[in-house]
């Protein structure tokens, strides 16, 4: 697949065609199949042990597709294959007894340790939420993280309306020798909201020549699928689609699927959670659409969580439970509405960073005391009281 070809394939042409140029699935009849939008389709396989991924992931290689990667988290199984032509996911969730299978035109795959090629500059990793001005609005969110080579990775980036593009980029350039040019080796777009976006598109229009970045990493729902959110997050989506299209070919882009290992310079991203694991499930809440990652990061491991809500920790608990465990969490969803508080006494992690206002007394009072109480938090972080940065 071409670089952009995903985003603007025709999401109304029929592709469930392509399980025709797989092999006949071992085991039980497919449950379910659900068109995921971006040219992906998925089955979901009810009643299948291990013996039966094993099975399929087998005879996939017998009809040549190769294993790019596996993975196995706690007792669920994944393995993204390909053949030149398509790539597959194969997926199992122990406490669904269940294999999913997802097929689609193939794109960038992750990054492997092979392809990971480095210099360790002997700079310290860190983890920085930066100032988020909430003087209008009560949500935002804007991470950047400084790895071993001096580049960043950078998780969502906020509004734009306050100079939140400026503030990224002069906090990058902060961290380097005078006159180097920054390198974003991994921006993360956790979902299409715009206080989460914004900062994405405005530096798109601003900043490409003063910054090279190698790799954009999203997995939004299909075009049909945000049609039923509301006209202003089709404003939204489609503008991110302009942004992406700003950027030079030699910018990746990347859709992490659930189990997916990303090996970027000191840091690995292990993928827990996309959208895709909404497959038959209500989507018109886009906050459940976030990609959910566990960063490792020198000696710490960091949960970003997104805006994910009740529908994504109804997923995420019985799947990983304890593997949940982090050093520190970024709170969901600013801590506002159905935000998992229960996924915090899983995740037990010390240091807590929360995009949050300090008008928002009433969250802040009530979930403080939890985290405190219930969730092992020890340290709070309020992006309204300026950066904090976190050394790793």
């Amino acid at each position: 697949m071409l670089k952009y070809e995903f985003i603007h394939s025709n999401h109304e042409k029929p592709t469930d065609s392509l399980f025709d140029k797989l092999p006949p699935f071992i085991g039980d009849v497919y449950h379910s199949r659900h068109n995921m939008g971006n040219g992906e389709w998925q089955r979901i396989h009810w009643c299948c042990d291990e013996k039966i991924f094993d099975a399929n992931r087998d005879q996939l290689i017998a009809n040549g597709f190769s294993v790019w990667q596996e993975n196995t988290i706690g007792a669920n199984r994944f393995v993204t294959l390909e053949n030149g032509e398509l790539e597959v996911h194969l997926s199992r969730f122990s406490h669904l007894d269940q294999v999913r299978i997802t097929v689609e035109p193939l794109s960038t795959l992750p990054i492997r340790p092979e392809d990971n090629k480095y210099t360790d500059r002997g700079f310290k990793p860190t983890v920085t939420q930066l100032f988020t001005d909430f003087s209008d609005v009560d949500c935002g969110m804007s991470y950047c993280c400084q790895l071993c080579d001096g580049s960043f990775a950078v998780i969502d980036g906020g509004m734009s309306h306050h100079g939140e593009a400026d503030q990224l980029y002069n906090h990058m350039i902060s961290k380097l020798p005078e006159g180097e040019k920054p390198v974003i080796a991994f921006w993360v777009l956790t979902h299409h909201h715009p206080d989460h976006v914004n900062c994405f598109k405005d530096f798109a229009s601003r900043y490409l020549d003063k910054v090279d970045v190698e790799a954009i990493v999203y997995n939004n729902p299909c075009y049909e699928k945000s049609l039923r959110t509301g006209e202003y997050l089709i404003k939204e989506y489609t503008l991110i689609e302009e942004a992406v299209e700003k950027f030079p070919e030699t910018t990746k882009i990347y859709k992490p699927h659930c189990g997916e290992i990303y090996h970027v310079r000191n840091a690995v991203f292990e993928t827990y959670y996309t959208q895709d694991e909404l497959a038959g499930l209500d989507m018109s809440n886009t906050n459940n659409t976030s990609i959910v990652f566990k960063m490792t990061l020198g000696n710490k491991k960091v949960l970003w969580l997104g805006d994910v809500g009740a529908t994504a920790s109804r997923f995420l608990i019985p799947a990983y439970k304890d593997l949940l465990k982090s050093d520190v969490v970024q709170i969901a969803h600013h801590g506002y509405g159905d935000a998992p508080w229960a996924l915090y006494f899983y995740v037990q992690a010390p240091v807590a960073l929360w995009p949050v206002p300090d008008y928002r007394t009433d969250v802040i009072d009530k979930l403080s005391k939890f985290l405190t109480q219930h969730g092992g938090v020890k340290e709070i972080y309020f992006a309204h009281a300026g950066d904090h940065t976190v050394e790793c």
